[in-house]
């Protein structure tokens, strides 16, 4: 079955029905959704790109925590490795307007390494403001914490 529906998206992201998959990834449950995001490595265009920064944004803002929103948590965290992998310099301007509108949630890991990879000296500072910006309330505090304190073997 995944082998099938990851053929199905790599065949929808080839023909340019990038819209599609980005819907198929966003309504599936997380096993049917996971081979479509595995899929979605195979976008090139800079539309494509943008297409997925969206979702990730959908995704980061109904991401409530593993326990609670399992499925979107595992969606957002997949979407966000493929986006890590996509990201260029040449892409840097749009993963930083994305950036900008999500919390830092668990998922946002690897969207921070793609940041920091092919950013700049303001995108570290920018990163770092939004870790200080973290109030005590946020249930994330801890994990967030942690996870960027050990980006730098990810760097």
């Amino acid at each position: 079955m995944a082998s099938v529906l990851f053929a199905q998206a790599v065949d929808a992201i080839r023909r340019g029905r990038i819209g599609r998959v980005i819907r198929a990834i966003a309504t599936s449950r997380q096993n049917r959704a996971q081979p479509i995001i595995l899929a979605a490595k195979i976008a090139r265009g800079d539309a494509e790109f943008e297409a997925l920064l969206r979702l990730y944004t959908k995704l980061n803002e109904a991401e409530v925590g593993s326990e609670n929103t399992p499925s979107t948590s595992a969606k957002a965290e997949g979407l966000a490795h493929v986006i890590r992998r996509l990201t260029t310099i040449q892409r840097v301007a749009a993963l930083r307007q994305m950036f900008g509108q999500i919390e830092l949630k668990p998922s946002a890991r690897d969207i921070v390494v793609a940041l920091l990879t092919n950013g700049d000296v303001d995108d570290v500072t920018t990163v770092l403001l939004k870790i200080g910006n973290i109030t005590p309330r946020n249930q994330y505090v801890m994990r967030i914490i942690w996870n960027f304190a050990s980006l730098q073997s990810k760097c």
